[in-house]
């Protein structure tokens, strides 16, 4: 290995400062390693000439700097006058190697990795490529996730890990060379809804965009619409996954100097479990689609410059054989008391900053927030962004919700109390904080007033689908009868009322909305028929009997489709 060389200065015959080239003592050796990224504000620069020069510069240099920092912040700075003509901003953004926790770091202490790149522009953005119909291409690093990256808050230190596993994870894929890889290139991000699971994997991707600036060329994201692989014709949906990896296998050959992330979002649309299918007398077409891509991902594992990044909201319902393939699988829950506090604060900031809400306070950070919080500064900005986070949870507890807030919701909150209650024309700090504790107050007392129905409602349908006697419904007798195979459920109950109607209609709408998207069933019909009225024999979805009311599922028809209107009214969710 070559001798890490610095520059030191030699004062001049002409008073200024030369440079020259001395290798560096063998005994200090660099104990971390620092990150900075440039951003070029136009193309007229080489990105490539202008990192060398400044990796070479910074590399020698001496100063003392935290992440986070601008170095071209500072009009005063020696870095100022060099790049501020080419560069929007030059960035310390991690640092790594002992003393993680500390705040300032020296160039004498660290090596210097200097990454210069430029971001592509609105109008360059998609690209509508003929041979991928089902996917979204975008050039990376791009405008549109610019700030995604930097937005996403977590409790534990998910984006550093995750850029960490994908570097080794390439660095690994790079050294087998042709050589098979042990580990597929299958990042697997799961868990409830709303947690920031894709925009985690737009800003991932963006993230591998710049650190692999200096050795691809390009890279592209490839966002597969998973909607648009299941077709209505049969076998149709195992031949397009197919293709799809045909397609982007024979791209990533042909362009080696290009870096590929295919994102697959809710990825459970082609990778359902191939066992529940049968057991639930699925059709053959969606076994065959989860074969496809499996046979599909096990091409792909030679392939060097490509990486999938999948999400799911419900990986037990993921095939076992998909989730075996899965190198790399993190679990991103929802947001702990300090991220929604932080959350919280990250928009509101923003808001500010886009000069929504008037303020020229200072939001302290949640351990300064803490720290500091007593009943003679509950004025302090960041005490009433705590007791709005405590209000939350409180919510969430009264309400008895299955699920917790989601990062999501965090995110919309401020504007959604500022566009429901302001009726000035300006909005300031106080007034968009005391709209905050409102609009939760409200959702929280509007949570409350729904459970004690929907219990009512779920557990007198409950009972009438459990065969139990339900009060007021004269002892009736009521039978189920379920066909999987036809996709049928037919509810036969007899001596009923308008009450066990209602309340049946309220289950069957939520237990509807519980099935996958993928098996998902609409509800075709439910008939009130008069006592003595007999169907017309061999009618589909009818029943002969008295009293009746039926029930019927059936799969949803095709989109060009137009079903003969039935006499009876439709019931849809």
């Amino acid at each position: 290995m070559a001798e890490v060389e610095e520059k030191k200065s030699v004062e001049g015959g002409d008073g200024d400062d030369e440079f020259v080239m001395v290798p560096k003592s063998p005994d200090t050796p660099k104990r971390g390693r620092l990150f900075i990224e440039g951003r070029l504000k136009d193309d007229n620069v080489d990105p490539a000439e202008m990192r060398a020069g400044l990796q070479q510069q910074l590399s020698s240099a001496s100063f003392v700097v935290a992440t986070g920092d601008d170095l071209l912040a500072d009009v005063d700075s020696k870095w100022y006058d060099l790049c501020k003509a080419a560069l929007e901003f030059l960035k310390v953004v991690e640092y790594t190697g002992p003393n993680q926790h500390d705040n300032y770091h020296s160039s004498s202490d660290v090596a210097v990795d200097v990454q210069i790149y430029q971001v592509c522009a609105e109008e360059e953005s998609f690209e509508e490529n003929p041979e991928i119909p089902q996917a979204e291409i975008t050039y990376m690093p791009h405008m549109k996730f610019d700030r995604y990256w930097d937005e996403l808050i977590f409790e534990e230190d998910h984006k550093r890990d995750l850029i960490w596993m994908i570097s080794n994870l390439l660095r690994f894929s790079k050294q087998s060379g042709n050589n098979l890889r042990d580990i597929n290139p299958i990042l697997m991000l799961h868990g409830p809804p709303g947690t920031g699971k894709t925009t985690l994997c737009q800003g991932l991707a963006q993230k591998i965009s710049i650190r692999l600036s200096s050795k691809y060329e390009h890279v592209k994201l490839i966002q597969i619409k998973s909607a648009t692989l299941l077709s209505k014709y049969y076998s149709e949906s195992a031949k397009i996954v197919d293709e799809i990896f045909n397609k982007i296998g024979q791209n990533c050959r042909q362009d080696s100097d290009t870096f590929h992330c295919i994102l697959i979002d809710e990825v459970e649309s082609i990778a359902f479990s191939r066992e529940t299918n049968s057991q639930n007398g699925e059709c053959q077409d969606s076994l065959r689609a989860t074969n496809a891509l499996l046979t599909g991902l096990d091409r792909m594992k030679g392939i060097v410059n490509v990486i999938f990044l999948c999400t799911s909201n419900t990986p037990e319902s993921l095939d076992s054989a998909f989730l075996d393939r899965c190198g790399l699988k993190l679990f991103i829950g929802p947001p702990s008391t300090a991220s929604q506090y932080a959350i919280l604060c990250r928009r509101i900031q923003n808001l500010i900053d886009q000069r929504l809400i008037v303020s020229n306070q200072i939001l302290p950070s949640y351990n300064v927030a803490v720290n500091t919080e007593s009943a003679f500064n509950q004025d302090e900005p960041g005490n009433k962004i705590l007791g709005i986070v405590r209000l939350i949870q409180e919510g969430n507890v009264r309400s008895s919700l299955e699920t917790e807030i989601s990062g999501r919701s965090l995110t919309q909150l401020p504007e959604q109390s500022i566009l429901r209650y302001l009726r000035e024309d300006e909005c300031d700090l106080n007034m968009a904080l005391g709209f905050m504790k409102r609009f939760v107050l409200a959702q929280s007392e509007q949570g409350l007033r729904r459970k004690p129905v929907e219990e009512q409602k779920e557990s007198h349908a409950t009972q009438l689908i459990s065969g139990e006697n339900v009060e007021g419904a004269n002892d009736g007798v009521q039978r189920v009868e379920i066909n999987n195979r036809k996709r049928k459920l037919k509810i036969i109950i007899e001596d009923y009322d308008k009450e066990t109607l209602d309340s049946l209609k309220s289950f069957l709408a939520g237990f509807h909305s519980q099935i996958p998207k993928r098996s998902r069933l609409s509800v075709a019909h439910i008939k009130e028929e008069p006592r003595g009225h007999t169907e017309p024999a061999g009618e589909e979805g009818s029943q002969v009997t008295l009293g009746t009311a039926d029930v019927v599922f059936k799969p949803q028809p095709p989109q060009n489709a137009h079903p003969e209107p039935r006499e009876s009214a439709p019931f849809q969710h």
